[in-house]
């Protein structure tokens, strides 16, 4: 949802708890900066970053009465009965597991399965025939992936990562896991521990994800419709209370967090979904009331004294500084995450000109000496750093750490004194390494896919370089962005 509009800059404020709601649960609090008139606050959908998913705004300094509020908590609450029971989505896959050794149709269009081969109310559609139970728990194999890019796109693990993924909490002797929009890792626990299929048939899972199709095809117990931008459960408490449950049965040592957000997902709302669902788990999981709130050794410590779960959080590698900053106790593994539908972050066989290496890496807080990446695909132990890097990211003696985030090995700046990207220049006058084509007042020549630039972008509050907007020594000033800024953020 941040971002920029025609109007100005938007940033993201705050979560509150009396936000108002939209259709996708409470809503979040957004500021929007004008070049020629103060900035104000709104509330915005948590989850849609255009009106045309949800037209749902609001000034934070127009009160709403509690008469309106009213009237759109009454028709939230009327879409939610509307919808059909999550039983009654999953009771054909319920009726088909049953039956192990029969075939099974589903409907990719419907997401749900077909009783006949030529029932006329799926004339049309994709039907997928003779699946094998199993296979009925693989929904993400033959339902088409969501495409909206603003809102709900699903780009799927491939194979490999989910592998990688399930190996590193298997060796850390993790039986259970909640999945925050990771369907593939969900899937993979599931349908082994069906088939029972070992190692993973030892472990059970949990899937809160945005998609409601997967309720035709995993039982309330397993699955719940959820937002987690504000940890919104669309089915309420029945959902809270399912997750619960769950939770109710699990030690803290063996139970982990699997979260894969949108790309473009802000930091702090995904932080604070976490922070709930640690506090969550300390008070129902079986062991909570003998753990104590420190970490275990396999974790790393976590700013505040609060027990936390063991978590991976799948994100692009640009956005590392807001992950480190709202929870330092995450630390950036060089493991690249790939996807089996993404156009260009593929290990499928693409030509080799639309490739690129995928700048989605795992953060963790597992410790970074426990996880041992496959040597197969590039990845090798660094003896002084003791973790597993990859083939390009060299150890640098003059920073004592392996620099490199992305692309080629990095060089070490002595000005700077730090690794920066091959072919960044110091440049005497920005007092850091910028691409040679840059413009001196905080403009910069280069659109290297996620990163650029390491020159700051404009603070957007006063225009200025050098600083973000919480640190800028203006704050209690309205100056505005540049009109430069504002124009590249549209766009």
């Amino acid at each position: 949802m941040a971002g920029s509009s025609g109007l100005g800059v938007e940033v993201f404020v705050d979560a509150l708890d009396d936000a108002p709601w939209c259709p996708h649960g409470p809503t979040l609090l957004f500021e929007r900066f004008y070049q020629e008139r103060e900035a104000r606050r709104f509330f915005a959908c948590s989850a849609h970053r255009k009106r045309s998913g949800c037209s749902f705004f609001q000034w934070a300094d127009e009160k709403e009465s509690s008469a309106k509020r009213a009237m759109r908590m009454e028709i939230y609450q009327a879409s939610r009965t509307a919808e059909v029971p999550h039983s009654t989505l999953y009771s054909g896959v319920k009726a088909a597991l049953e039956k192990p050794t029969k075939m099974a149709s589903v409907c990719a269009n419907c997401a749900c399965t077909v009783p006949q081969k030529k029932d006329p109310a799926h004339k049309g559609h994709t039907v997928v025939e003779s699946l094998p139970p199993a296979d009925l728990l693989r929904p993400t194999k033959f339902l088409p992936a969501l495409d909206d890019s603003k809102s709900n796109a699903q780009y799927l693990f491939a194979g490999k990562a989910v592998s990688c993924i399930l190996g590193q909490l298997h060796g850390q002797g993790i039986r259970h896991v909640v999945c925050i929009g990771a369907p593939r890792i969900h899937e993979a626990i599931t349908s082994a521990r069906f088939s029972k299929q070992a190692p993973l048939s030892s472990m059970s899972s949990f899937l809160l994800d945005w998609d409601r199709r997967f309720a035709s095809f995993f039982s309330p117990r397993e699955l719940q419709h959820f937002n987690m931008f504000n940890h919104h459960f669309f089915s309420g408490d029945t959902g809270l209370a399912s997750l619960t449950k769950f939770l109710g049965k699990v030690s803290m040592s063996e139970v982990a967090v699997v979260m894969d957000p949108p790309f473009g997902g802000l930091a702090r709302p995904l932080v604070a979904c976490l922070e709930w669902l640690y506090a969550l788990a300390l008070e129902h999981c079986k062991d909570a009331a003998e753990s104590t709130k420190e970490a275990p050794p396999t974790l790393n410590k976590s700013a505040s004294s609060k027990r936390q779960l063991a978590t991976i959080w799948v994100f692009p590698y640009f956005l590392e500084s807001q992950v480190v900053e709202t929870m330092p106790s995450m630390k950036m593994m060089d493991y690249k995450v790939d996807y089996d539908n993404h156009p260009i972050f593929t290990s499928s066989g693409k030509k080799k000109a639309e490739k690129r290496k995928s700048p989605v890496r795992l953060f963790t807080n597992i410790n970074a000496g426990l996880l041992v990446f496959p040597a197969e695909e590039g990845y090798r132990l660094c003896k002084p750093c003791q973790k597993y890097v990859s083939a390009e990211n060299q150890h640098c003696g003059k920073c004592h750490a392996c620099t490199t985030k992305h692309g080629p090995t990095y060089v070490h700046c002595e000005a700077c004194k730090a690794c920066v990207k091959p072919g960044r220049v110091h440049c005497v006058t920005c007092k850091q390494c910028l691409p040679a084509q840059h413009d001196c007042t905080g403009g910069v020549a280069d659109s290297e896919e996620g990163s650029a630039a390491t020159a700051m972008p404009a603070c957007h509050r006063c225009g200025k370089t050098g600083h973000k907007r919480r640190h800028c020594p203006d704050a209690d000033t309205q100056s505005r962005p540049s009109a430069k800024r504002v124009k590249k953020s549209k766009r």
